[in-house]
């Protein structure tokens, strides 16, 4: 490889996924499956395939961020690309608004 730094990624992973109910109480929306497979795994192939050099790959996480964490080690144990978590513990003084259509 060149002298050039590796191409970085920021996947975001901290949503609290509250339209999904009950699924995302226990399990992060990033790692609740979806036909089959968390969304962190889908992103994670997405970024591999087409990959022609190692990544810089940062997950924030905020919901859950231990089981986040647990499958960005995975990750990072068999990837060339280089994976860590972005902790956010404290949640805006303001929260974002939702995805979605509101009406009003």
């Amino acid at each position: 490889m060149s002298g050039t730094a590796p191409p970085r990624f920021l996947l975001l992973a901290a949503g609290l996924g509250e339209r999904l109910g009950p699924a995302t109480r226990t399990c992060p929306k990033a790692l609740t499956p979806i036909d089959g497979a968390p969304l962190l795994d889908r992103w994670f192939q997405a970024l591999e395939a087409f990959a022609t050099v190692p990544l810089d790959i940062l997950v924030n996480a905020h919901q859950l961020p231990c089981q986040i964490a647990a499958r960005v080690a995975l990750y990072d144990r068999r990837s060339r690309s280089r994976w860590a978590v972005s902790y956010e513990p404290n949640p805006p003084a303001r929260p974002a608004p939702r995805g979605g259509t509101r009406a009003g």
